[in-house]
């Protein structure tokens, strides 16, 4: 609880006021003795008894009303995260804190984690000792308990802003798990976030369901707690950097930045841009139209200027939030696109592949290679941004550094042969070979298929089902399909392993399966690029297929070995083992690669290293949407509006003590009625032996 007014709680000593007037009262009348008087106190001694307890009550309810007035003088208010209090007080407190980037606006003097720290801390205070807390920040691995009780807590959580994202359902996942391993009694879930929906991920529908079970499923009952931060910010301009690249120009080479431009305002603005390469600070006033603008910047290199990186940063000061302001590049020579195919290189699958691989012979950045399956030991894969694997599958060494450069952020992409074999590559491999049959016919190739059908009849093994909003088969930018369901496949293998189905055929027999290792991938194909085996030879469906892997494959090879890659910050972190050093980059030197933006080297590899693009200005959850996500588990939804003074996560309860002063009141001015009439006392005189009549006080 807090006050507006505090000064008024001195009024507080105003409710020993009855006390003292009761006492002047009683000293105003002295007391004489009469011997009549005995007569009276003995057949009123009952009557007394009750008098004097009416009498306390009534000097109660008067400091009551008296102290509740003073208190509503104050302007109380109730803090958001425990004015459920009253549901019953939990045996542990689970904090979950997003210090993801968007949390850096300002509110005030604070920023919005500053704020949702200092609610957290006083709400946990109103509960007093007791109470087992923990915590857990979007940048830890697992919750942690904190010793020491709630005196503690400011120490154990950090108060800086990270320049990553945060996983909100992750770390209620987490949070799920935790009370499903220690088994509390009654357990609360503080969730501080600005609501920022790229962080609450509500599209994911299905892992939403899946937690809301878990916690309805939990053994004892957990209620969540949701502090949103304010939606109101200071006007906010952010800054990002599209692509950075050498651009050679006559007989000179400029450095093109594509930056982009986000805020809230459509109307025309400018900002004071600040863009620092080479170690030297360019100026350039930029004028703003829309939600979202789009700006190049042009630098000329110096002759000989290979590689470099640099940094863009908003000069304005004032700005709704400083994590937004700045962004980072690098930029070098061209990357090349290498496509390794492994297989027999007489083979007209092997050939195939290469040519699908790298289609365009002019684009000298997209190179492909047949590797023969005899000289594997020679190959570097790291030099690689896709493998083509058409054959046997490896084996021993061979397979352990192939997944080393799966792990990495590699591609490989295996077809199958005919011969059987029972190797597996990781959790991967071939079951039963099969071909096509019609009538007891078997056919020598797809072209035979189309020959033999009949009408509207489709020979072959057809795919009917494959996912066309994302991955390699998806549809393109025009919203044209890729034509998956007309290829003729006349022979085939079964994909074992459990991978992820990405097209199968019509008898649920996968055709093409991949799985996540690391950060790279393994993707399996049920059928090879050759006329006996299917209509992939066409190209229509392989050729972009492998385009988009090859695109896939070739950013994490930028982010891995070569210059002018601009990775996102705790999306693309660093694997075991690498030690990458920041580079100082003016007023925002870094420290750790995971959670801060920068310049970054490892040997003779530099990276840039930026907040991811759901950081900056996006749309918030709604607040009719957050019950939803959480199905039949308890949700209170506070807001903070600080930023608009009107008390933050508390609500003012004023009222709450003029009702109990005008209850008190009542209460009092019920007590103090005289009594009525039939309401006597019969006194017996002893010396007349009459009944006289006296009227109750």
């Amino acid at each position: 609880m807090k006050f507006e007014n505090l000064n008024y709680l001195w009024g507080l000593l105003l409710g020993l006021l009855p006390i003292l007037i009761h006492l002047f009262n009683r000293l105003r009348h002295r007391k004489l003795p009469w011997a009549a008087m005995m007569f009276l106190r003995m057949a009123n001694r009952k009557s007394t008894k009750y008098a004097k307890v009416r009498q306390w009550l009534v000097l109660l309810f008067r400091m009551l009303a008296v102290m509740a007035l003073v208190f509503a003088l104050s302007r109380p208010s109730l803090g958001g995260l425990f004015k459920g209090m009253v549901s019953g007080k939990p045996e542990v407190i689970m904090i979950l804190v997003d210090r993801s980037a968007s949390m850096g606006a300002k509110i005030g003097e604070q920023n919005r984690l500053e704020r949702a720290l200092e609610v957290m801390i006083d709400s946990a205070k109103a509960y007093g000792k007791g109470v087992r807390l923990v915590v857990m920040e979007h940048t830890d691995k697992g919750p942690r308990e904190v010793g020491g009780g709630v005196g503690a807590l400011a120490n154990v959580i950090s108060k800086e802003v990270t320049d990553t994202a945060a996983d909100i359902p992750g770390m209620l996942e987490e949070s799920a798990v935790w009370f499903e391993e220690n088994s509390p009694g009654i357990g609360e879930i503080w969730v501080a976030s600005d609501m920022q929906s790229s962080n609450w991920n509500p599209s994911a529908s299905e892992r939403w369901s899946k937690l809301s079970t878990k916690l309805e499923g939990l053994s004892q009952s957990v209620r969540v707690r949701l502090l949103s931060m304010g939606e109101e910010v200071p006007e906010n301009v952010s800054v990002r950097i599209v692509s950075a690249a050498r651009q050679r120009i006559a007989e000179r080479t400029d450095l093109v930045l594509k930056l982009e431009f986000g805020r809230e305002d459509q109307r025309s603005a400018e900002v004071e841009l600040a863009v620092f390469v080479e170690g030297k600070e360019n100026a350039e006033t930029i004028k703003l139209e829309g939600e979202t603008y789009i700006h190049e910047f042009r630098y000329p290199l110096r002759k000989g200027e290979q590689s470099g990186w640099g940094y863009v940063e908003l000069v304005d000061k004032e700005d709704g939030n400083p994590k937004d302001n700045s962004a980072y590049f690098v930029y070098g020579e061209p990357i090349k696109a290498q496509t390794a195919v492994v297989g027999n290189p007489e083979l007209f699958a092997t050939k195939f592949l290469k040519l699908a691989a790298a289609p365009d012979a002019s684009n000298t950045n997209q190179v492909s290679k047949v590797v023969s399956p005899t000289s594997l030991e020679t190959i570097d894969w790291t030099d690689y941004a896709m493998v083509l694997w058409q054959g046997k599958l490896p084996e021993a060494a061979e397979a352990e550094k192939l997944t080393d450069y799966v792990k990495a952020g590699g591609l490989v992409v295996c077809f199958p042969e005919e011969k059987n074999d029972d190797v597996r590559f990781n959790g991967l491999g071939w079951g039963a070979f099969k071909k096509f049959e019609a009538d007891g016919k078997e056919f020598g190739n797809w072209q035979e298929l189309v020959a033999a059908e009949k009408e509207q009849e489709q020979l072959g093994f057809r795919i009917t089902s494959y996912t066309d909003n994302e991955g390699p088969l998806q549809k393109t930018e025009e919203g044209l399909y890729l034509p998956v369901g007309d290829l003729r496949v006349n022979q085939r293998k079964v994909i074992m392993g459990d991978g992820a189905i990405q097209a199968s055929f019509e008898d649920g027999v996968p055709w093409l399966m991949s799985k996540a290792v690391g950060k790279g991938q393994v993707v399996f194909c049920g059928t090879q690029p050759s006329d006996k085996w299917s209509s992939l030879t066409e190209g229509l469906v392989l050729v972009p297929m492998l385009q988009r892997m090859l695109s896939e494959g070739e950013a994490m090879m930028s982010g891995r070995f070569a210059q002018g890659r601009i990775l996102s910050c705790g999306v693309d972190q660093a694997s075991e083992g690498e030690r990458w050093v920041p580079e100082e980059a003016g007023s925002n030197a870094v420290k750790d690669f995971n959670s801060q933006a920068g310049i970054y080297r490892m040997g003779q590899r530099v990276v840039a290293v930026n907040r991811p693009s759901g950081e900056d200005i996006t749309p918030r959850l709604e607040d009719g949407k957050v019950g939803e996500l959480f199905g039949e588990v308890p949700v209170a939804l506070v807001q903070d509006k600080s930023s608009e003074g009107g008390g933050g996560d508390f609500k003012e309860i004023w009222q709450w003590f003029l009702v109990a002063m005008a209850l008190a009141l009542l209460i009092e001015g019920i007590l103090i009625l005289p009594k009525g009439a039939d309401e006597r006392v019969e006194i017996q005189t002893a010396a007349s032996g009459k009944v006289s009549s006296k009227e109750g006080a």
